[in-house]
């Protein structure tokens, strides 16, 4: 409103000295260049408003405490439990209250993000299980990471065929996005996949369906960690060598921790032989229920092609591992 009065004195001015005609062309300039300056300020309003509207991707930090870190139900709520050093948890969503910022690590799960640091230290790693799905048996010092890697390539986007049981949930058949089928993704919608489940209104079968398009990058971070938890340590993996872990991994996955395990106790369990030995027994003997589900005339026999693409998948990544 200021700028416009001041516009409006110009013009009366100009129109005194330079003729009405030439003021009023004037008056059309000056008027034109600050609806221009209006709409400038509304787009840039308009873009931080959007930006404060993105989702919190989680992030991975570690307990960094001299002796035990408060687990609360809210920022500043009742003690839960206590975490010691050097523990990695998951920060879902931050907030602040009085003057204290806290992280969300679960669900009713809170605690000062001044004793988280950004990432475990290789050694001490206190997390209460002598087993992890980590490691430094693998190249990088992340085997979990490196199964994750090859796990996607197989699990792609979403798919809802009705051949597919694990489609099949609560009377409708729904999506599977990243090889997470609709019960796992509607039974973590308050957990692992709390990131995404705001605004969603729809039918439990469809959930995975929208969290995926809510955000792909946030939803594969989450795809990751329920794997990583569900998966991997349940699966009987966590205390293989790569490439090993991998292969077990991808079982668990594929066809459930049951399967994983069943395999390894029927190998006898992993004693310290050679890994890649190892992990060929794992991926032959997948290889051989595979062939027997998929057998010729069973209903199954329309996913043989991509099951046996998987098992050479990962015969391939044990022999260039």
């Amino acid at each position: 409103m200021q700028k416009l009065s001041v516009i409006l004195l110009i013009t009366t001015f100009l129109c005194v000295i330079l003729g009405l005609t030439s003021a009023l062309s004037l008056e059309k300039k000056l008027a034109k260049a600050l609806i221009q300056e209006i709409k400038q300020q509304l787009l840039e309003k308009n873009v931080q408003s959007l930006a404060d509207q993105q989702a919190f991707a989680p992030e991975s930090r570690c307990t960094n405490v001299a002796s035990a870190l408060n687990v609360r139900t809210s920022p500043g709520g009742n003690l839960v439990k206590t975490l010691g050093n050097n523990v990695p948890v998951t920060v879902y969503e931050t907030t602040d209250k009085d003057g204290t910022k806290w992280a969300r690590i679960g669900d009713n799960q809170w605690v000062s993000a001044q004793f988280l640091k950004m990432a475990c230290s290789n050694s001490n790693t206190n997390t209460g299980s002598s087993s992890t799905a980590g490691g430094r048996d693998s190249k990088t010092g992340d085997k979990a990471a490196e199964a994750l890697a090859e796990i996607f390539k197989s699990e792609g986007k979403c798919q809802n065929w009705a051949s597919d049981s694990g489609n099949s949930f609560q009377g409708k058949i729904g999506y599977t996005c990243m090889g997470v089928i609709p019960a796992e993704c509607w039974n973590n919608r308050n957990g692992i996949f709390a990131p995404l489940a705001s605004g969603y209104t729809g039918h439990p079968a469809d959930f995975c369906y929208y969290a995926y398009n809510k955000n792909i990058a946030v939803y594969k971070t989450c795809a990751a960690k329920l794997y990583t938890t569900n998966y991997f340590t349940p699966g009987g993996c966590a205390n293989l060598p790569q490439p090993a872990f991998y292969v077990c991994a991808d079982i668990a996955v594929n066809s459930g921790t049951g399967r994983s395990r069943q395999y390894l106790n029927e190998l006898g369990g992993y004693k310290n032989q050679d890994a890649k030995a190892f992990a060929r027994l794992l991926n032959e003997r997948h290889r051989k229920d595979y062939l027997y589900w998929g057998r010729p005339g069973t209903a199954n026999n329309k996913f043989l092609k991509g099951w046996l693409a998987r098992a050479d998948a990962r015969a391939k990544y044990i022999d260039t591992y």
